[in-house]
């Protein structure tokens, strides 16, 4: 990768759309992205798709990439950032289930993140929330800053608004940080790996942060610590506890953890006993250290 070492004013954009059994939305997205980036692949994460590979072939710009199974959301868009151009100034990974109202938002997001390079994740805003409830800390980080077991995001006198972390569904990466940092870690599979990938980048001394003035929505069932399907808490409880384990110690470490406590509270709140048994099953295996692909969506 050669990245954004010059400020250009269109910036080359690479765009990576992880598949899982996701045919149809898939295909709109790409029908939404084509006009606003330089190229895109998809990376299929389930069976091979003779659709999705035609549109690829029929299509200019677009490549279809099949992963060796499901092999997770961090490793399918490493898969496809490794593949496109070194040419490109920053990687767009979305998910398939967010919709791109205006195709500016992506030539928007790749501009701004161009001219600040101290910027090195910047995501749209998602829904129509306003600018003070996108991309919240949870109240675990939200202590850790009071303690001071996180440093501060501090603030900038522009439109972009820092963040401790940012929703992963849509986030566009400068090529140079990518560089720097390397890529997102595959070990989490599924869940949290953006949280990772945030903590990473400002411990570089980059910053992450969300531009109100470009919008993306997510048609996701699973909001914050609204869950409705066990591998979401499986994965999102495992997975709290490998990064506790690897960015904190002590009080820190306890306090990011309080997380856990706040997703079994919901659980039983909402009276979803059957997600009690993959949030133990997570408790379990996060205590354990156990990575990768575990126990759900296995196939």
């Amino acid at each position: 990768m050669t990245g954004g070492s010059v400020v250009e004013s269109n910036p080359t954009v690479g765009a990576v759309i992880v598949n899982y059994r996701s045919e149809e939305e898939t295909h709109r997205l790409t029908a939404e992205l084509y006009e606003g980036v330089d190229e895109l692949v998809i990376v299929d994460n389930s069976s091979p798709s003779a659709t999705l590979d035609q549109l690829a072939r029929s299509t200019e710009r677009v490549s279809y990439l099949e992963s060796d199974g499901n092999v997770g959301y961090a490793a399918g868009n490493n898969l496809g950032i490794q593949h496109l151009s070194e040419e490109c100034d920053c990687y767009f990974i979305i998910n398939p289930d967010t919709n791109l109202p205006d195709i500016e938002v992506v030539s928007r997001l790749a501009r701004k993140i161009l001219v600040n390079p101290e910027v090195g994740i910047l995501a749209p805003a998602v829904g129509d929330d306003p600018p003070s409830q996108q991309h919240r800390d949870t109240a675990a980080v939200r202590l850790m800053h009071r303690f001071g077991y996180l440093p501060s995001v501090g603030s900038r006198d522009d439109e972009l608004v820092p963040r401790t972390q940012v929703v992963g569904c849509s986030m566009m990466i400068s090529a140079d940080m990518i560089e720097d940092i390397g890529l997102l870690d595959p070990s989490f599979f599924l869940y949290v790996e953006e949280i990772e990938y945030c903590f990473r980048a400002r411990e570089h001394g980059y910053q992450v942060a969300f531009d109100p003035e470009s919008v993306v929505e997510h048609n996701h069932e699973e909001t914050g610590f609204v869950h409705t399907n066990p591998y979401q808490v499986y994965y999102r409880t495992r997975n709290l506890f490998q990064l506790a384990r690897r960015r904190f110690s002590g009080v820190g470490q306890l306090l990011f953890l309080s997380s856990v406590g706040i997703l079994l509270y919901v659980i039983t709140r909402n009276q979803e006993w059957t997600l009690l048994k993959p949030w133990f099953e997570g408790f379990v295996d996060g205590v354990l250290g156990r990575t990768g692909r575990t126990r759900y969506l296995t196939d």
